[in-house]
């Protein structure tokens, strides 16, 4: 019974130099773990916000401080203690935004980051937009500048 020969097989039972196969391989699984993360059904706003896998982009986040670090991992995840989140976990929480007072707009890492109008002003000066279409247009921006407009805005995430 033969197997099926990956395209990875094929080009590693040919003679090339070790860096060549580091960098096939290297290829082959950022491919297969970029495809999965999209593919994913769980973390709507980590994938958002983080819709591919890129090094630099992850080597700027692990070069801020612990606290920083956190801070932007916790937001752009979804996973800090406002609106819903903190009250499935329950902690104090509130049903509307504490920027803006609209109590028509639930307090999400949505309204924070893209459309509280009471924010655009500091978003605008970290962010470089006042308003942003959607949890999306975080991912062109540095995590340093996301922890500045996080910390600027003087909501404590935890």
């Amino acid at each position: 019974m033969s197997h099926p020969r990956s395209f990875l097989t094929v080009k590693l039972d040919t003679i090339m130099p070790l860096a060549t196969c580091k960098l096939l391989l290297h290829n082959q699984l950022n491919h297969k773990n970029t495809l999965r993360w999209q593919t994913s059904l769980v973390g709507h706003v980590a994938r958002q916000t983080w819709p591919y896998i890129e090094k630099a982009r992850t080597d700027a986040l692990c070069n801020l401080s612990r606290r920083d670090c956190s801070l932007v991992v916790r937001s752009m995840t979804g996973h800090w203690l406002i609106g819903t989140h903190a009250h499935r976990l329950n902690f104090p929480y509130n049903d509307f935004c504490r920027s803006c007072r609209d109590e028509e707009e639930e307090e999400s890492p949505e309204h924070f980051f893209c459309s509280c109008p009471a924010l655009s002003n500091r978003r605008l000066r970290t962010l470089g937009k006042p308003f942003l279409d959607d949890l999306s247009g975080l991912s062109a921006i540095p995590p340093r500048k996301i922890a500045l407009f996080i910390q600027s805005s003087n909501w404590t995430p935890f």
